[in-house]
């Protein structure tokens, strides 16, 4: 069973600050180009087609990776696009994680440039989750929790966990 808990800006922004340096370790693509960005060490040891990180960005929306004057790639690009841009990126450090807008869509920026922008274009809350399956090495607890998610619903910022610590 899931529990929840409200969690306020600056306690987020700080929990963002606490992510950066960290490496993309592989990237994938799920049903309907859902992005999937697995950071820091990989477990390989899961049933799963792809390894989980320690820590995992989900972006359930539109998306789009920018350089300082144009777009890159974006949900759209294609599957060779696609897998060129998980080449080249993988082993790229994040240099800041960042949320920007009334909707809050999530800005990931890497250390040669490029960002990773998130956009809702559909009714409803921004489409991204970054999920956090091992903390100790970063120290990124959040709310006593070493397994949670976080993402943004009914203008807050929510800390979701289970009680089995099921996150996976």
């Amino acid at each position: 069973m899931s529990k929840f808990c409200h969690i306020n800006k600056n306690l987020f922004s700080e929990f963002l600050n606490k992510i950066k340096n960290i490496k993309i370790s592989h990237i994938w693509y799920g049903y309907a180009n859902v992005l999937f960005l697995e950071c820091g060490k990989l477990d390989k040891k899961s049933n799963k087609s792809n390894p989980s990180g320690e820590i995992t960005f989900m972006l359930d929306c539109g998306w789009r990776l920018e350089s300082q004057y144009t777009v890159i790639a974006g949900i759209d690009s294609g599957d060779r696009k696609l897998n060129n841009l998980s080449r080249s990126l993988t082993n790229s450090k994040i240099v800041s994680v960042d949320v920007e807008g009334k909707i809050p869509e999530l800005c990931i920026a890497l250390e040669n440039g490029p960002s990773f922008r998130t956009f809702q274009t559909y009714k409803g809350p921004p489409g991204w989750t970054i999920l956090v399956r091992d903390c100790s090495r970063n120290k990124i607890c959040l709310n006593g929790k070493e397994k949670f998610s976080v993402y943004f619903e009914n203008k807050s910022f929510i800390c979701e966990w289970y009680d089995s610590d099921a996150i996976q």
